[in-house]
């Protein structure tokens, strides 16, 4: 048996509203986000779950990643304001699959995995590093010049 997490599928076709992918151009924010995570090692959240499938399933770490990332990104840094960007920012609802994310859930996350999230923001600037900036509106790498 595997990890129990929630399934949040920022590629899962909706009837109504029409597909997630559909919501923001190919160039937003949201979609460097969520690549830039899938390049991540995010082998160090996992030891903080179950791994035999049971307990109340959890929002994924690689969907909780990407939602820190970008709404620090975007200067979000409060819990509360996070929880609210998953109702009003369409990027955060595309990160998360349309799901709004608790803001105690959300603290929980960042407080159980700070480690591991400083070596993540070390992995990040190395990718802006190696790629350049996301955009020129990122601020997790001040002073460099986007593309």
């Amino acid at each position: 048996m595997g990890y129990n997490f929630l399934i949040y599928g920022c590629d899962q076709d909706f009837l109504l509203p029409p597909d997630a992918r559909d919501w923001l151009p190919a160039g937003h924010l949201s979609w460097a986000v969520i690549d830039a995570v899938g390049e991540l090692d995010l082998s160090a959240f996992l030891a903080y779950y179950r791994s035999d499938g049971q307990g109340r399933p959890a929002y994924h770490p690689k969907m909780m990643t990407a939602l820190v990332l970008y709404c620090y990104c975007k200067g979000i840094r409060s819990s509360r304001a996070v929880q609210m960007a998953c109702f009003d920012d369409v990027g955060c609802r595309v990160i998360t699959g349309n799901q709004a994310v608790d803001h105690a859930t959300v603290a929980r996350f960042v407080r159980r995995h700070k480690d591991a999230l400083t070596g993540l923001f070390v992995q990040v600037l190395a990718i802006c590093a190696r790629e350049g900036p996301i955009c020129s509106s990122c601020r997790c790498c001040p002073g460099r010049r986007a593309p």
